[in-house]
């Protein structure tokens, strides 16, 4: 897809596989989230920290793929774009801060959804970081 740049008339080339990354991780946090409704349905004994864990991959993609676009200017630093990353990022945090288990529990026994919080809260800030360093 090329864009053009409005005050200079140059075209931006922006592959369809730009954002390919961040929607997978939208699409496994939507799937992530129906198996942990699956499972409380069911009564099966299982947890439904799915429903958490998958809210946190959905919000974590979603800053993250608003953060890339205002890095390669798809999108301009409004003030709406980046409340809702900061949002996004708070509520992440806070799931992790406020949640009523040992952290030490999840890195060990559940490593899959520890490594969903880190990767989330990485990925955003390897992104905005880069878009400071570069300017």
């Amino acid at each position: 897809m090329k864009l053009k740049d409005k005050k200079s008339e140059s075209v931006i080339d922006v592959s369809s596989t730009e954002f390919f990354g961040s929607s997978v991780a939208i699409v496994l946090g939507v799937l992530y989230m129906l198996i942990a409704v699956n499972t409380v349905t069911q009564k099966t004994g299982g947890s439904a920290d799915g429903l958490i864990f998958g809210l946190v991959a959905i919000l974590g993609a979603l800053a993250y793929k608003s953060a890339k676009k205002r890095k390669l200017k798809l999108k301009p630093n409004s003030l709406i774009r980046i409340g809702f990353e900061i949002i996004a990022i708070a509520l992440i945090l806070a799931s992790v801060l406020l949640s009523n288990f040992d952290i030490n529990q999840i890195m060990f026994e559940r490593p899959g959804s520890f490594l969903i919080w880190l990767w989330t809260l990485v990925a955003y800030l390897y992104i905005v970081l880069s878009s400071y360093i570069k300017e």
